[in-house]
């Protein structure tokens, strides 16, 4: 409320952003966190950084994208800040996509998956995370009960990577939409992720995107096979891969012949 804001000055208006912030978008802002991990371990409280208090209000929506966190201090803090022994925070959404996490950004991002318990929407991709990276967030998320959405689009996960989200997709039964696009993923890795799919009755998945992974007739045609039958998946996004046209006609067949309600783009 701009007119309110305008009366408003020093603590009232300190607090007035601390206790009702909902979204914060920073997309694109070059943020240098240099935050003490030492001072905040201590729990100082006179030095505790304001971040760290702002998180700690109504937030639920934060828009970290191409903000460049190319030190590992950066994603230390961030991490704090999310999930801090101090104030509790309600972080629903976090967009991290496009920065510099690579494989010990996503280990420090596993931590906060294992203990903070708000976050339902994730976004990862384009951080290079690459194989011991995916492989870290598959595992952080087998005992996770409230993502449902992650974003994992290009991150160089490959065959291993999948291979490792299978196992998770074989416990998991939160999780209801996963974009692993752009991945190199290959036959062979999709399989392993329909198979982990298929492998839980419980799983909760009702959208996967698999673009970009090389996937060619025979393999999509096993995967299709997989899904169709074992699983409650209503879209599937498999554009840009190396399917022939006339195996793409014969897929929109196989998935009318099989009466079920399935969004194929």
């Amino acid at each position: 409320d701009q007119v309110t804001a305008n009366k408003m000055a020093g603590e009232d208006l300190e607090k007035k952003i601390y206790c009702s912030i909902i979204h914060l978008n920073i997309e694109g802002s070059d943020i240098p966190f240099y935050g003490s991990m030492h001072m905040i371990k201590k729990k100082l409280k006179p030095d505790w950084p304001e971040l760290v208090q702002l998180f700690a209000t109504t937030l639920e929506n934060l828009d970290l994208a191409k903000c460049n966190f190319g030190q590992k201090r950066d994603m230390e803090l961030l991490s704090a800040c999310i999930d801090n022994p101090i104030w509790k925070t309600h972080i629903a959404r976090l967009n991290l996509s496009g920065n510099r996490l690579n494989k010990d950004g996503a280990k420090i991002i596993c931590e906060v998956l294992k203990t903070q318990g708000t976050i339902v929407h994730l976004d990862l991709s384009g951080n290079k995370l690459g194989v011991a990276g995916c492989q870290a967030i598959a595992k952080a998320l087998m005992n996770n009960t409230t993502l449902k959405y992650l974003n994992l689009y290009s991150n160089q996960m490959d065959v291993d990577g999948a291979r490792c989200l299978q196992k998770t997709l074989l416990v998991n039964d939160t999780l209801e939409y996963i974009d692993v696009g752009s991945n190199r993923l290959r036959d062979n890795g999709v399989l392993a992720i329909a198979e982990g799919i298929q492998g839980n009755k419980k799983c909760a998945l009702k959208g996967i995107s698999i673009r970009y992974n090389f996937l060619t007739d025979d393999g999509a045609d096993k995967f299709f096979a997989i899904i169709l039958e074992n699983s409650e998946l209503n879209k599937v996004f498999v554009k840009c891969n190396h399917l022939t046209e006339p195996y793409v006609i014969a897929l929109e067949k196989l998935v009318k012949a099989s009466k079920k309600s399935v969004f194929v783009d």
